[in-house]
């Protein structure tokens, strides 16, 4: 019999979808071409799924419940933990073909991230049942998110047309001034107003976030202008709400990131006390801290990973090839990750310096 005679019709219109996936973006993926490669009809198609948005939901809720498994033994202990974890570690793998065409340029981002938390959530509440408190197991759960959304996101092909454009520095990353002095500088240069303004409205929201455990993301527009000295008129001139501020000062974050990082390329490693004076003022350091644990940056890894190709592309002549700008790209993420360890206060500054030592080294080896 033949293998595709052997499938059930759900399974194999399932199996043509994934297989228009790798050629065409599922938003325009038809109906007709789907029943016509599955070889049923238009009515069967409708007994399972209501149109392709449904069906790539299924496919990716049954991608899920492959992946983030429940315990299938007990979980008392870190070592039963990390078992765990390492079984649905090799899940993921099992099944990245599928998912890298879910989460690819013709699927849907957000499959990535989804994946990734459905996981954590899990190693999370087998965690919260054995009673572990382990500060190093919280910092290991807080990373898997964007470890795994990033394992995901890779292996599938970046946008190809934004893949070898270069990426403009928006900004002169100054090395003199604080982390949010740099933030203020790219919010004026996007939004208009002055880098003082925004600024004003970065420390205040620091400020605010760093005096309350629970605040991350709970903070009004009346408190922030409040403790900012700003007006209504003038914050509605830049922000449309207090959720566009957040995004807006997120996404500079991780611009500025980048930039910060290219600094580090172009004129060396900072001393402990130049990178204290830069980032790491008390405030600072705990909203960052909360920025980081609180999985938002799942997000963005991607994301960053996507500008360093652009970037890197960009300043090198011909661009390089890409296995080695994965490569290179997994390394400037492994030093991201440092970055996120040490801010949390789960690794110091000498672990930050050897990581950049060695991003520096694949670097040399590559010619970025």
């Amino acid at each position: 019999m033949d293998e595709k005679e052997s499938l059930s019709a759900r399974e194999r219109i399932v199996a043509a979808f994934l297989e228009q996936l790798k050629t065409v973006p599922y938003q325009k993926i038809k109906v007709s071409a789907l029943i016509k490669d599955a070889g049923v009809n238009r009515s069967t198609f409708y007994l399972y799924f209501e149109n392709t948005d449904d069906l790539l939901e299924c496919v990716a809720e049954e991608l899920q419940q492959k992946i983030a498994v429940e315990p299938p033994f007990p979980v008392t202990d870190k070592e039963s933990l990390e078992e765990y974890a390492n079984g649905m570690f090799e899940f993921a793998r099992e099944n990245y073909p599928e998912a890298a065409l879910l989460c690819g340029e013709n699927g849907d981002l957000k499959i990535a991230y989804r994946l990734a938390e459905a996981v954590k959530n899990r190693l999370t509440a087998a965690k919260d049942a054995a009673g572990i408190t382990d500060a190093a197991v919280e910092s290991c759960l807080n990373m898997a998110s964007p470890a795994l959304s990033f394992y995901f996101i890779t292996g599938s092909d970046f946008l190809v047309d934004e893949k070898r454009a270069p990426l403009a520095m928006e900004i002169e990353y100054d090395r003199s001034h604080s982390l949010l002095a740099n933030v203020s500088l790219l919010l004026a240069k996007r939004l208009g107003g002055s880098p003082y303004f925004h600024y004003d409205l970065l420390c205040a929201y620091v400020k605010l976030d760093a005096s309350d455990e629970n605040a991350y993301r709970n903070i009004t527009v009346t408190q922030l202008l409040a403790a900012a000295g700003i007006s209504r008129t003038e914050f509605y001139k830049y922000y449309k709400n207090i959720g566009d501020f957040f995004d807006a000062f997120e996404d500079a974050c991780v611009h500025t990131a980048l930039y910060w990082l290219a600094s580090f390329l172009r004129r060396g490693w900072p001393t402990e006390a130049e990178l204290n004076a830069s980032i790491l003022k008390d405030d600072v350091r705990v909203s960052i801290g909360k920025f980081f644990t609180h999985g938002r940056i799942a997000t963005y890894f991607p994301k960053l990973l996507n500008l360093v190709f652009r970037f890197v592309n960009g300043v090198v002549p011909g661009g390089l090839p890409e296995e080695k700008m994965l490569s290179f790209s997994y390394y400037v993420t492994v030093f991201a990750y440092a970055i996120c360890t040490y801010l949390i206060g789960m690794s110091d500054y000498a672990s930050l310096q050897k990581t950049f030592s060695y991003l520096q080294t694949v670097r040399g080896k590559y010619g970025v």
